[in-house]
């Protein structure tokens, strides 16, 4: 596994491949660290170059018809495969418009490339291969219902109904007539919307022969089909690839405006917003960064440290990036975006405690935060139980 900064999970042990979180930051370290905010990095150890060391738009969805039910603009009752498909939507027959592999029984499965079918059941990631290596999905003892469709003690009953509203975005001012605007950022009160009924058939890899693998066939490990040739999906990745490259380059500024040039073409691609929202961060624009942030994680587990430090030029350059955050959050503890983009950056890193320590501190300074209620539950809550045969 390649090297990255952050604790391991609870129950990990320090790995000698990652940075530590130290604990000066704002905020708790892992389990059963201590506040100790005179304590500086030991100038004797070694800090490894291929880790960081942690101190601690417009697109305007406007109403969304799905098929079953309306989406408003503000509040949005999601009953919902987010994870999937971040809405349902009635197809022939009534089935949800989503690949089977994408439900909970199959998700954890290695599927093509030896990433799991969840990976694989995320629309538009057959476009990102390569570079895109997985999420945070395994320090989740048990997924919430609004990422899988379906009730977490049942594998046929709906999810519980989740309320979408994000404390963290502000629309912009309207402008003046007379002011050339290129592209207008993602309005993100309401949900990411999910692709088209259309665009399904190009959003996710070929399904293998679903009565094969009931019949105890695996799953494909093999490296996937190319995915196949659309204009809007095509476009929207060049610039994508585009932003990336400046990204890289520490040109961020360059690369949030590239990207929200790729998500007007194509605003059902999760990995766009995400990577614009990093983007974000890395300028120090933490309510921007945590809006579209919000709108990622109602639809699904964040990047982990293989995606993210694919990323960056230099590891370097997240660590100041991180610190930054720190010392914003040390000197504003009661902003509650500041300890969601947090919480955030700690799953990416693998501290499974931070994380919830910062989640928790959401739901006490920003109690409109619904989401983080439910993060904390689903990463607080014990291991599902596997019934012995």
């Amino acid at each position: 596994m390649p090297s990255r900064p952050g604790q391991g999970g609870s129950g990990t042990q320090w790995r000698p491949d990652r940075p530590n979180i130290n604990p000066s930051r704002p905020g708790q370290g892992g389990s059963g660290t201590q506040w100790q905010p005179n304590r500086p990095i030991n100038p004797d150890r070694p800090i490894r170059p291929d880790r960081p060391i942690i101190n601690n738009g417009n697109i305007n969805t406007g109403n969304i018809n799905t098929g079953n039910r309306l989406i408003n603009n503000n509040v949005n009752n999601i009953n919902v495969n987010q994870w999937n498909q971040y809405n349902q939507n009635v197809v022939g027959g009534g089935g949800w418009n989503r690949p089977w592999y994408g439900s909970p029984g199959y998700w954890n499965q290695p599927f093509y490339g030896g990433l799991s079918a969840a990976y694989w059941s995320r629309p538009w990631n057959n476009y990102h291969f390569g570079w895109l290596s997985g999420y945070s999905s395994s320090f989740f003892n048990v997924m919430p219902a609004f990422w899988t469709g379906m009730a977490v003690d049942s594998a046929i009953s709906p999810a519980p109904t989740f309320a979408y509203s994000n404390p963290y975005y502000e629309a912009p001012p309207p402008t003046s007539p007379d002011v050339n605007v290129i592209v207008q950022a993602p309005d993100y009160s309401a949900p990411i919307p999910a692709p088209s009924i259309e665009q399904t058939v190009i959003a996710y890899p070929p399904a293998p022969d679903q009565s094969a693998v009931e019949a105890g066939e695996p799953l494909p490990t093999t490296a996937p089909p190319a995915p196949p040739d659309d204009d809007v999906a095509t476009a929207a990745n060049k610039l994508f690839d585009e932003a990336r490259d400046l990204f890289k380059a520490g040109k961020y500024a360059d690369a949030q405006a590239k990207t929200e040039l790729a998500i007007k073409k194509l605003p059902s691609d999760a990995a766009l917003h995400e990577f614009r929202s990093l983007s974000l961060f890395a300028q120090g624009k933490y309510k921007d960064a945590a809006a579209g942030l919000y709108a990622v994680l109602a639809a699904g587990p964040g990047w982990n440290w293989e995606t993210v430090q694919k990323l960056y030029g230099d590891d370097a350059d997240y660590t100041k990036q991180l610190r930054d955050l720190e010392t914003f959050l040390k000197q504003n503890p009661d902003a509650g975006y500041g300890h969601f983009l947090l919480a955030y950056h700690y799953l990416v890193l693998g501290n499974k405690d931070a994380a919830v320590t910062e989640f928790k501190e959401v739901v006490r300074v920003q109690p409109e935060d619904k989401l983080s209620a439910e993060l904390v539950k689903a990463l607080t809550a014990p291991p599902k139980q596997v019934a012995s045969k």
